[in-house]
């Protein structure tokens, strides 16, 4: 394959498309009021949707078999640096907060002072102001916002991401001791996770093993490549449409309460996406699919009461199935080259590389060996690194060099999957 017919087969780009996303519904005014930055579209969309999920808390519920499935979501926005992550993840706190949400979890604590704080134990660490929860209120909630999320966890991250794994849908009272053999009892814990990462911080956090775990396929992992766009003085969201955005969020507790109903057409369409949904083609996210239904009923929640209904109609399965669907073409792409094999960390440095070459030619040999010589012995080992990529489908060696592979969209339009539901600039990756 040349060169031209790969840049014509390979490319996202759409032109025009029949969009429903100009509706007038509460995220497309989200996006709108917070546009103006270098912020990729998708990473506002979820950095929302996770904050409206933790907003309405245990307010509203959809009831599965014998469970209610309760809208707290835990999502990790994933690229490279300059990805503006951070930003994503900040103003949609303050959009929150500015609503009158005050259950923010602390910027760093450590697992102990986490569930002392949520049993309204007075612990012996010294974090001042973790948590501002109203304890008579019932339900234990908080929003755990980390746009450095390995930060947030002040030691022994890998017991605090189990704990955070077992609290993801927990239904009655948690109790557990913690150091000083104090007891904790937490009545209905609800637990909302929206964090930032860089793919390499990610994998030199944490080992392979722990992809197996349950925080991980509870965890809905977004990627999103840098946009081109380069504003040197970002637009401040207008303080008159913040204020609409807030009024309505208020609205969601005042008019969703309790149990959603649900149309048949709804019932049917959930049962045709669910028995025909084809897994992600990694290894690494064959535990997600087992939790696949349990993240598209949460996001359809969230949908539904964000357009202040009490009702799931089919068109909120769509929505929901189309956001996650868009999403799951990415998440290999989110993790990396993260897992066991050897130089994994410089195979996705490598991958990067190629993926982001500014120039509409191949990227050499000769080009890549320079920005990866002090991490790999010899050239050989490269030549190792390249031929493991192209055998595994995500890059072409051509005759001047290496080209990603990018695989492209299946933008449908039916009633599973409608992209006319996401902007351009997502479908795009802007």
């Amino acid at each position: 394959m040349n060169e031209s017919s790969y840049n014509t087969l390979h490319t996202n780009t759409l032109h025009a498309v029949p969009s429903k996303a100009t509706r007038n519904d509460f995220f497309n005014k989200y996006l709108e009021v917070t546009s103006g930055t270098e912020v990729p579209t998708f990473f506002r969309r979820w950095s929302i949707l996770t904050a409206v999920g933790a907003w309405i808390g245990r307010n509203a519920y959809f009831c599965h078999g014998d469970f209610k499935v309760y809208p707290n979501m835990y999502v990790m926005l994933l690229g490279a640096p300059g990805t503006r992550k951070s930003t994503a993840i900040k103003r949609a706190k303050k959009v929150l907060a500015h609503a009158g949400y005050t259950t923010f979890a602390a910027e760093k604590t450590t697992k102990e002072k986490f569930l002392l704080d949520l049993s309204g134990i007075e612990g012996e660490e010294d974090v001042d102001g973790f948590l501002d929860l109203n304890l008579e209120e019932g339900a234990t909630e908080c929003f755990i916002v980390a746009d450095e999320f390995n930060d947030f966890f002040g030691n022994n991250i890998i017991d605090f991401v189990s704990l955070l794994g077992v609290l993801w849908d927990y239904e009655g009272t948690y109790k557990s001791k913690v150091k000083n053999g104090v007891s904790v009892e937490i009545p209905d814990p609800t637990i909302s996770i929206l964090g930032g990462n860089t793919q390499s911080t990610f994998a030199n956090t944490f080992p392979p093993e722990v992809i197996g775990q349950g925080f991980f396929s509870r965890m809905v992992a977004v990627y999103s490549e840098p946009t081109s766009k380069k504003i040197a003085f970002p637009k401040a969201p207008d303080e008159d449409k913040v204020d609409e955005l807030a009024e309505h969020l208020q609205a969601m507790r005042t008019c969703c309460v309790g149990e959603l109903a649900i149309t048949e057409d709804a019932v049917q369409l959930l049962e045709k996406i669910y028995l025909s949904w084809k897994p992600i083609e990694d290894e690494r996210f064959a535990h997600y699919g087992n939790r696949r239904l349990g993240h598209l009923l949460k996001l359809i929640v969230i949908i539904t009461v964000a357009r202040l209904s009490q009702t799931i109609e089919k068109e909120d399965v769509t929505y929901a199935n189309t956001i996650l669907m868009h999403t799951e073409h990415f998440m290999p792409k989110a993790f990396g080259e993260f897992g066991r094999a050897k130089n994994a960390s410089v195979s996705h440095k490598v991958l990067q590389i190629i993926e982001t070459w500014p120039e509409t030619r191949p990227i050499e040999f000769g080009e890549l060996w320079p920005r990866v010589s002090n991490d790999l012995g010899d050239l050989h080992e490269l030549g190792d690194i390249v031929r493991g990529l192209s055998a595994a489908g995500k890059i072409q060696v051509v005759d001047s060099g290496f080209l990603a592979n990018k695989v492209p969209l299946d933008v449908r339009y039916d009633d599973m999957v409608d992209y006319s539901y996401l902007t351009n600039a997502e479908i795009n990756g802007e």
